[in-house]
């Protein structure tokens, strides 16, 4: 299990996710948060090694529907 936090949309809270390694070595955690009155939304957020010194950090807003969308993409 994983844990996203971050001061900007989760203030105090925490959300728990749900882990796994894509056979590329990425690591991918999935996560979900409240919406009201709606159902709740999610939240994917990938780590993906491109080299020896670089990563990529990508992260995903999930409709109910399943439908993603890019919300984060960060290389380090």
């Amino acid at each position: 299990m994983a844990h996203w936090i971050d001061s900007w949309h989760m203030s105090d809270g925490v959300m728990p996710c749900d882990e796994g390694v894509d056979p590329d070595g990425s690591i991918v955690v999935r996560g979900s948060y409240a919406a009201p009155p709606d159902q709740d939304w999610g939240w994917r957020i990938e780590v993906k090694p491109i080299d020896t010194t670089t990563l990529t950090l990508t992260m995903y807003n999930v409709t109910p529907t399943g439908e993603e969308a890019l919300a984060v993409e960060a290389r380090y």
